[in-house]
């Protein structure tokens, strides 16, 4: 997995190259099962994964710690190409409006309301699908702190996950 963190820019990019065809690495991000095979950490698991595949429709996971502790994850799908790809946005902790607020927040007001949008693009390469994941914050100080908290260590873990997930087939 490869990961750039622009000095100017508050994004974490995210690319990896998966023995897979992007049509099959694409089952992986929108069938709830798979997802909960693969998503998140090592060491975490998930579930109640839902997703209504089409722009306004919801992509959410639940995942769960070692010790119990669950985190959710409530995203809203902003635009959706399959079988290539896919913007996801979660609000900012407060945002109490529709998942079509939150798209028409986005379209007028940027990132204000928006904690985190993320761009899925999968392509097809040599022996495979290529992945870019492009992470966009409301500022570089909400990118650093994301990093902090082990971002890219559970990316890492994320993407471990998933190649096992693909070799199974």
């Amino acid at each position: 997995m490869d990961i750039a963190l622009p000095d100017d820019r508050p994004v974490m990019i995210l690319d990896q190259v998966f023995n897979a065809a992007p049509a099959r690495l694409w089952q992986a991000w929108f069938d709830p099962k798979e997802l909960e095979a693969w998503w998140g950490p090592e060491g975490m698991t998930n579930r109640d994964a839902a997703i209504d595949p089409r722009p306004g429709g919801a992509w959410t996971i639940t995942m769960v710690g070692p010790d119990g502790a669950t985190f959710v994850i409530n995203s809203v799908i902003y635009a959706l190409t399959e079988p290539r790809h896919m913007t996801g946005i979660a609000p900012r902790d407060g945002f109490r409006g529709t998942a079509e607020e939150l798209v028409a927040s986005h379209q007028t007001n940027g990132m204000q309301d928006i904690a985190i949008a993320m761009d899925l693009h999968i392509d097809p390469v040599a022996g495979g699908a290529h992945m870019r994941i492009i992470q966009t914050f409301p500022d570089i100080a909400a990118r650093d702190a994301n990093t902090a908290m082990g971002a890219e260590a559970g990316w890492g873990g994320s993407f471990r996950k998933l190649e096992r997930l693909l070799a199974t087939d």
